[in-house]
């Protein structure tokens, strides 16, 4: 009996050690202590046993609250690693097999599932802890050969991520966290460091003439890297009404260097427009983004503006030295371009043996081919269409023009292009060729070939052999005789258009040797020489620029823009600018020195964020706002002067050079005519009272080849009858006193019918028509 009271002892002693609430328990003990010594061996059985049973209920209750904490735990534990995007799919499994082993009452099963479920989410833990560590080495790691991509010194660096590579071999989670953490925050320095003032700074250009609608024209840009930090990534793109094929990402442009991407684009229509050129990239150890932008206006021609698609060029050993398209092919249409190369080159080693005809044609796949020998090289066209009888005459003076630059150098030909540097560009003139009027011709356009209409309309070019079309004549004789005589017309061509450019200089130089002798000019004979020649290349270029803008050469014009590229030019001009004014019919006359930019261009700014961001953080945004909303002139302006600043939050923020940079582009009305010395501006834009004169030099036009058609002396006085609308006469009334004088007339009347002895002419001007009647006056 004395082990049942020890019992009941021992019992109490663990509800101590438990934690549990031994009051009572202990006030039981007594009693079963004095039971025992009474005698009362019953009753001591009877609460040891009750003891006993009070011990394994608080056992359990404490087993529950046990379980209940430590499973509030886990689904905790569970919570937080879901935000962590941990995998606890394992995790969650154990959930139900613990409720399981709770309404069991199994507490081993309950221990041994909450010990598995938090086993698999230390797992995950470490495991995504190493993979953060592992994916921010490797980052790093990124970083590092970035930097020695642009020779960047981060071995101290390199060694940290070894120390931490150490760390993680030896389960050192903790030590290559602070490891990893060390060798962020020393590259994170030693990258600003190396970024400091350093950009890429991209800069387009674009080939945009003799453009086609509706098809798929070659288009080719240039991305220059004119800063001194490279550009990665760098990404085109072109918007506008126009569809683009075949753009693609550049990886890498060096400072200094130039890319050429060569794509199609397929303009809706024709027309002037503007295209919007944008290019992003990012610079190397920089996650922002950047990029430039450029407005180009664009002209492009109808459908069927061109009809030369392909310009090939031989080697008289029947070699391809080079093939330009005006049609863009995508890669995995290169077969296409083989597979006409072939056959064309089949087609000109077969076309020409010894003897035969200097020009010959065919037709394959309804394809039309043009190709004309020379002594070094054969080039060949294909064209659509009906062969305009110019075209002949423009292939064998691009035929011509190569063999001017290169005739030695293709004599000696081994057979690689990079011997001929330019000879694409040489052969790609040819795709100009077209008798469309209006149409631009490019390169083409001051050839001696272009101004052939001109001079027949003039009567200044005669047909050899009694024939009476000179084209007709010029195919036939250079087909029968060959290149010898295609130079010779050539040369016939640019004799007679000597003519009017000899006229030209003659009243040029009257005026500066009158000026001279008048000692209002002093310079030497070489330069009088010097300045007849400026003057006269502006001259035409500025007649060019009119027969461009669709303006008779004689009409009046708002304005002239001549800016030169050397001082000679600059003061040939401004000492004869009212020759200028006088033979090109300008009523204001813009001179525009080598250095400067002729304001009546359309400029744009483009702001640099970069370079902007790198002064002034915090008001990058604002600054840039503020620029684009001002005028660009100004800011040049400014610039120029050497200062410019904006105003934000009261403070005066100064704007660098290297912020901003202009892009200028022509306005739609203007005609840009390049000569050799410089270039003409031509603003094509008529006033009413422009229009009224250019009627008046008009009709003074008509009275004059009305006098050699009645065979009537210039020194005899007519009188002009004229039939015309009442709103016509009124323009023309300012301007009568000028007709009779201009006319040698002595009277210019308005009537309803002309004299029936007058001479009529009916005529048209715009939507005007009206009856000219011009009779010798009765004295």
């Amino acid at each position: 009996m004395g082990d049942i009271l020890t019992a009941a002892r021992d019992t109490v002693g663990e509800m101590k050690g438990i934690g549990a609430d031994t009051s009572q328990a202990e006030l039981l003990l007594r009693e079963a202590e004095e039971a025992y010594h009474e005698g009362k061996y019953e009753r001591v059985r009877e609460i040891q046993q009750g003891l006993h049973e009070s011990l394994e209920r608080q056992k359990g209750e404490i087993a529950s609250k046990k379980v209940e904490v430590e499973l509030a735990s886990l689904i905790n534990d569970i919570s937080i690693a879901k935000s962590q995007n941990l995998d606890v799919r394992e995790a969650e499994s154990y959930l139900t097999k613990i409720e399981g082993a709770i309404q069991k009452k199994n507490a081993r099963q309950m221990d041994e599932y909450l010990r598995r479920a938090k086993e698999s989410l230390t797992r995950q833990r470490r495991r995504t802890v190493l993979d953060k560590a592992r994916a921010d080495m490797e980052r790093i790691r990124t970083t590092v050969a970035q930097a020695q991509a642009v020779h960047g010194d981060l071995s101290d660096v390199e060694a940290l991520l070894q120390k931490a590579e150490d760390a993680m071999r030896l389960e050192d989670l903790k030590g290559a966290e602070s490891l990893i953490d060390r060798a962020e925050v020393t590259a994170k320095a030693k990258v600003e460091g190396l970024l400091k003032d350093r950009y890429p700074r991209l800069f387009l250009e674009t080939t945009n003439a003799g453009l086609q609608a509706n098809r798929w024209n070659r288009f080719e840009m240039n991305i220059t890297n004119k800063g001194n930090w490279p550009a990665e990534h760098v990404t085109p793109i072109v918007s506008g009404p126009v569809e683009v094929l075949g753009l693609r990402t550049i990886e890498k442009i060096e400072p200094n260097q130039k890319v050429s991407l060569e794509f199609g684009l397929k303009p809706k229509e024709a027309g002037t427009m503007d295209f919007d050129f944008e290019v992003h990239y990012t610079r190397p150890l920089d996650d922002g983004k950047h990029q430039t932008t450029d407005t180009a206006v664009v002209r492009v021609e109808s459908e069927t503006g061109y009809l030369i698609d392909d310009g090939l060029l031989f080697h008289s050993t029947g070699a391809l030295v080079c093939h330009e398209s005006r049609t863009f092919l995508p890669p995995e249409e290169a077969s296409r371009a083989a597979n006409l190369e072939a056959k064309v080159k089949e087609f000109v080693n077969r076309a020409f043996p010894n003897g035969g005809k200097s020009i010959q044609t065919a037709t394959f796949g309804g394809t039309t081919v043009l190709a004309a020998r020379g002594p070094q090289a054969f080039l060949a066209v294909t064209m659509r269409g009906k062969e305009p009888p110019i075209l002949p005459l423009y292939v064998v003076q691009v035929l011509k023009d190569i063999h001017d630059a290169y005739g030695p150098r293709l004599e000696e030909w081994s057979g690689d292009p990079a011997e001929l540097p330019g000879i694409r560009d040489a052969v790609r003139k040819v795709l100009f060729a077209t008798d469309v009027a209006g149409v631009s011709l490019g390169p083409l356009e001051d050839s001696p070939v272009s101004k052939i209409p001109m001079l027949m309309e003039r009567g200044l070019l005669a047909a050899g052999d009694g024939q009476s079309d000179f084209l007709t004549w010029a195919r036939k004789s250079i087909e029968r005789e060959g290149f010898g005589q295609a130079v010779a017309v050539l040369r016939q061509v640019s004799d007679a258009t000597v003519g009017p450019t000899e006229e030209i200089s003659r009243q040029i130089r009257q005026t500066i040797i009158a000026s001279k002798e008048a000692g209002t000019l002093q310079i030497s004979d070489e330069q009088v020489n010097a300045y007849v020649d400026f003057l006269r290349l502006t001259l035409e270029a500025a007649f060019q620029a009119k027969h461009r803008g669709g303006i008779e050469r004689y009409w009046p014009v708002a304005r002239i823009a001549i800016k030169t590229v050397d001082q000679l030019g600059y003061d040939a001009v401004s000492a004869f600018r009212k020759v200028i004014v006088g033979q090109s019919g300008a009523k204001e006359l813009d001179l525009v020195s080598p250095n400067d930019m002729w304001r009546g261009m359309k400029i744009d700014v483009q702001v640099h964020m970069d370079s902007v961001s790198a002064a002034y953080k915090l008001w990058a945004r604002k600054i840039e706002i503020l620029l684009r909303s001002q005028d660009a002139w100004k800011i040049k302006a400014g610039l120029d002067r050497g200062e410019y600043s904006v105003g934000i939050e009261g403070q005066k923020v100064r704007i660098d050079p290297s912020m901003v940079s202009f892009i200028e582009s022509i306005p739609e009305y203007v005609v840009e005519e390049p000569f050799e010395g410089g270039v003409v501006y031509l603003d094509t834009r008529m006033s009413r009272e422009l229009i009224a004169e250019g009627w008046a030099k008009e009709i003074v036009n008509i009275v004059r080849e009305a006098r050699k058609d009645m065979r009537l002396a210039d020194d005899r006085i007519v009188e002009i009858e004229l039939v015309a609308d009442k709103s016509f006469r009124a323009m023309l009334q300012p301007w009568k006193d000028m007709i009779l004088r201009d006319s040698n007339a002595l009277e210019m009347q308005f009537v309803t019918q002309p004299d029936a002895k007058s001479y009529v002419v009916e005529a048209g001007l715009g939507q005007e028509t009206f009856l000219l009647g011009v009779r010798a006056a009765e004295m």
